[in-house]
């Protein structure tokens, strides 16, 4: 059985019409589900909804380190994109330049392979 509500109480989804549910879980499951809540800082609902479209459910650490990352290949390839167009419009591109570039790009990739470590 359910009941309509105006919303979810959730920031991103305050458009969004919703329906309240009671689910039983076997024990194992629900224990799963308050560890997950517990571990990310989400809602059960928001672990469930997650769950049922097949969306990674991350620890707060792992939403951290890979918003971090996200922020380092984004600065790289904003320094590659600098040199690319330098080099198109001037060729006059430095060495150390390119080579300042190529170690944060080694350094940056290094990172992301150490914290995908299993």
């Amino acid at each position: 059985m359910y009941k309509d509500n105006d919303a979810w109480k959730n920031r991103s989804h305050k458009s969004i019409k919703s329906r309240e549910f009671t689910v039983s879980l076997p024990l194992a499951l629900a224990d799963q589900l308050v560890e997950m809540s517990e571990s990310t800082g989400m809602s059960y609902s928001a672990v469930l909804r997650r769950a049922f479209v097949d969306m990674p459910i991350l620890t707060e650490r792992a939403e951290t380190t890979l918003a971090q990352m996200r922020s380092d290949l984004s600065r790289v390839g904003a320094n590659l994109n600098q040199i690319a167009k330098r080099l198109n419009q001037y060729a006059d591109v430095t060495q150390s330049e390119i080579d300042e570039t190529l170690s944060e790009v080694k350094f940056v990739v290094t990172s992301i392979n150490f914290q995908l470590r299993p």
